[in-house]
């Protein structure tokens, strides 16, 4: 049986995440915009002060792409196609993938600090200060995402923290409608919708069909025709009043109105007999 306070926490639970991972979303998403601003900012700073900026330019750039790519998959598009390609980056996966990367990514916006083309006295301080808070967020909401992840998974019930976050305390109710069908080698409930006909359906379709054998069509391709007599000379015997077994012996057959009945014949019961 069901303990009630057990369901109550983790709808609790699920209702809570879904607003706390929601606003963490939010924090991811400017983030990465932020970590997206920091990079093009290095790359144009770079050409500008020094003199082998290619590979510079290049690794900046692949961190930008990498953010966009994060946030197309924060937003929720194409959700079928990373279902199929990215799977990591799906419901079923949780958080852990997105959360490492934005890790990745905010030590490698901090790393870059250390560098003399980056520094405050070559790209100024506006702009530094863009490098070090894309830095800052990345490392921090990568780390929140990671403790989200734990924190509002159901690993019992097969819930991910992103089936949360996308769907609160609905999923719950979908999942315990799953298990109820799927305990004890049970199916869900089929639905028995009957076919529907029309005239033309049964004008075309016979309902005597067979496996590789239809009656209707067997019947009007076989057209019998009557028995076609071939002596008709044998039949000449019953034409006329002659007996059918001795027809020499002078015998005839009787009238076929008054031959056989007694009520049609002068016969000694008729005329003398009394019935009373």
């Amino acid at each position: 049986m069901l303990n009630p306070l057990s369901i109550f926490k983790s709808l609790k639970l699920a209702g809570s995440g879904y607003v706390a991972l929601n606003t963490l979303r939010v924090l991811t998403i400017i983030s990465l915009g932020v970590i997206i601003a920091a990079s093009w900012i290095m790359i144009v700073r770079t050409v500008q002060n020094t003199e082998f900026f290619f590979f510079d330019s290049v690794s900046h750039f692949m961190t930008s792409t990498i953010s966009i790519f994060l946030i197309v998959s924060e937003l929720c598009l194409f959700k079928d196609w990373f279902r199929r390609n990215w799977p990591l980056l799906s419901e079923r996966s949780g958080l852990i993938t997105l959360s490492l990367a934005l890790i990745m990514l905010g030590c490698q916006m901090l790393g870059q600090l250390n560098k003399t083309a980056t520094s405050a006295e070559n790209i100024g301080l506006p702009f530094w200060r863009v490098i070090l808070g894309g830095g800052i967020l990345g490392f921090v909401s990568g780390f929140l995402n990671l403790v989200c992840h734990f924190l509002f998974r159901m690993p019992g019930k097969g819930i991910t923290s992103r089936m949360i976050r996308a769907h609160g305390a609905k999923v719950l109710l979908n999942k315990r409608q799953e298990s109820i069908y799927s305990d004890g080698g049970k199916s869900p409930l089929r639905s028995f919708s009957l076919p529907t006909h029309n005239r033309n359906t049964e004008n075309r379709e016979s309902r005597f069909n067979f496996k590789g054998f239809n009656v209707r069509e067997a019947l009007r391709r076989s057209i019998i025709s009557r028995p076609v007599p071939t002596n008709t000379e044998q039949f000449d015997q019953f034409n006329g009043r002659s007996h059918p077994i001795s027809p020499t012996a002078g015998l005839q057959r009787p009238a076929p109105t008054f031959g056989r009945h007694p009520a049609y014949t002068e016969s000694v019961y008729s005329r003398d007999s009394k019935v009373f």
